[in-house]
C-alpha cells in the first residue's frame, strides 16, 4: 500500500522491505534514524520496534526475526515470514487505517 501512495504522490515516509536473515546492517543500507521496523506479515502492531540508533536496529532487527521465526508464527503460514519492513520515523499521534474505499464516477 505504501507503493501506491508513494506512487500517488502522497507524502510518505521512506521504506524499503529486508530480510530477516541475515540481520542487516544498516550503515550499508544508508538507514537514517529514527525509524521503525515491522514485520510485513503481521498486523495489530505486532512485533514493531522504533530504533533511534544502529545498536537499537540491531535490537529490534533480532527481536523481529526471532519473533517471525517462533513456533506460533511459523503455525501460522502467512506470507513473508522471512521479510520485515524498515521506514523512517515520523513523530505525532500514531493512526491506522484497515482498508480504502475507491469509488470511481
Amino acid at each position: 500500500m505504501k507503493e501506491v501512495f508513494r506512487d500517488a504522490g502522497l507524502n510518505v515516509p521512506w521504506f524499503r522491505n529486508l530480510p530477516v536473515d541475515p540481520l542487516p546492517e544498516p550503515v550499508l543500507l544508508g538507514i537514517s534514524y529514527p525509524c521503525v521496523l515491522k514485520p510485513l506479515s503481521l498486523s495489530a502492531s505486532q512485533g514493531v520496534v522504533r530504533a533511534n540508533n544502529r545498536e537499537e536496529f540491531l535490537t529490534a532487527a533480532a527481536r523481529v526475526r526471532r519473533l517471525l521465526k517462533s513456533p506460533e508464527i511459523l503455525a501460522t503460514r502467512e506470507p513473508n515470514l522471512d521479510q520485515m519492513l524498515v521506514e523512517g520515523y515520523i513523530p505525532g499521534r500514531k493512526s491506522r487505517s484497515k482498508g480504502f474505499l475507491l469509488m470511481a464516477f
